[in-house]
């Protein structure tokens, strides 16, 4: 009797330990096969899962409740007592599985710091090409697996990019332009194996129609991006000698003056009239990229200082742009602008740029040294006309 009770007791014992091991760590999922029922009732008790104990212990032959031996070897092991013990955590044989719970991949981040040496920019307008060299800034990428990846950086993962800070760009006849980050934009692509589509395509277009405020114009701008094809959208759009931001948002103008702390939709002086300037982008378009190719939307709200100063925030800003998220990839981008200063069949570009990809080794340690970002930026009446932007960012 005390060889019984004691064998009573180890087992109880042993079976607290494993059911709150079971509890913390392990979790419950019913089996297919009900092991450890022993009465047939549905359920597997307290008093059922002693008595399975004992049988894995010796103290109880298992004739005593052969339906703890799942495999039938004549014998209750470890794991048909946890399988037993899950069914009872479950709530009984009939209980749907608990979902397995999959952790969240972390994200991996790095940052580009732009190479002044290589990193350019390109203004071209209906005349002539400003070339701006010496880019400086930095720009934090971050990057992560769908969910339930476990098998580390493989695939396509969903990839966002933001400024982090950005050095002033004075150009000769427009004055300091000055970037800061701007969000959301949509999370785009780095595709670790290849496979994924991820060329750019910008189209700008001076003069879609008239407008008669932002409202309208956006509406247009949307009809207008989406006959040309399901993969543009609207990424910018303007109702000319309206003003943007500012106290006066919404009002006519006809100069910036008119539009403080924001601007004049159009160049000054209104003599284009009420009309909608729109720029389109596709992304995910083209061939399928090679392994380590890279997309993201990058961003941007520009401002721009008349004292030509090269550095921002001395002066108040004379114009202010709408924000924008700019494309930016590692493979090709085309850019055009139509209708440029608001002239019939003057175009600037197309314009193709080709960039160079990084990979998800190199991501995973934090460096993306060598990564080449290329896209497109449209901007329209600005003093030295519409302006077609070839951005080349090249990571050091």
């Amino acid at each position: 009797m005390i060889v019984a009770k004691d064998s009573g007791a180890r087992a109880f014992a042993r079976l607290a330990v494993l059911s709150g091991a079971l509890l913390l760590v392990l979790g419950s999922s019913a089996s297919a096969q009900c092991v450890g029922d022993c009465n047939g009732d549905g359920n597997v008790a307290i008093n059922e899962l002693i008595l399975g104990v004992n049988i894995s212990l010796g103290s109880q032959d298992v004739s005593a409740c052969t339906a703890m031996d799942g495999n039938s070897d004549g014998t209750v092991s470890i794991s048909e007592l946890i399988t037993a013990v899950n069914i009872s955590l479950a709530g009984g044989c009939d209980a749907p599985p608990t979902p397995t719970m999959v952790p969240t991949p972390e994200p991996v981040t790095a940052k580009c710091t732009l190479d002044p040496d290589e990193s350019t920019l390109t203004l071209a307008t209906a005349l002539f090409a400003i070339p701006i060299d010496g880019v400086n800034a930095e720009i934090d990428i971050e990057c992560e697996e769908p969910q339930g990846a476990t098998s580390g950086l493989t695939g396509d993962l969903s990839c966002s990019c933001a400024v982090d800070n950005f050095d002033a760009l004075s150009i000769p006849g427009i004055g300091d332009v000055c970037v800061a980050p701007f969000s959301p934009c949509e999370s785009r692509t780095l595709t670790c194996d290849g496979g994924a589509s991820i060329d750019a395509d910008v189209v700008a277009d001076h003069n879609i129609g008239e407008c008669t405020g932002a409202a309208d114009c956006v509406s247009q701008c949307e009809d207008y991006c989406g006959e040309l094809g399901a993969g543009y959208q609207r990424q910018l759009s303007t109702c000319e000698d309206f003003c943007i931001g500012g106290e006066n948002d919404g009002q006519t103008c006809m100069l910036d003056t008119d539009c403080p702390d924001g601007s004049c939709g159009g160049p000054d002086g209104g003599a284009d009239g009420h009309i909608c300037e729109c720029v389109c982008a596709e992304a995910g378009r083209g061939d399928p990229a090679p392994a380590g190719g890279f997309s993201c939307a990058l961003g941007v709200a520009i401002t721009v200082e008349l004292d030509e100063s090269g550095v921002c925030g001395d002066v108040p800003p004379t114009i202010t742009l709408d924000p924008v998220c700019g494309e930016l990839t590692s493979e090709t981008s085309v850019g055009v602008l139509l209708n440029a200063t608001n002239a019939t069949g003057v175009t600037i570009g197309p314009s193709t740029l080709t960039g160079v990809g990084t990979s998800c080794t190199d991501l995973a340690s934090g460096s993306v040294s060598g990564l080449n970002m290329i896209g497109h930026l449209a901007f329209f009446g600005s003093a030295v006309g519409d302006i077609l932007v070839d951005n080349n960012f090249v990571c050091q």
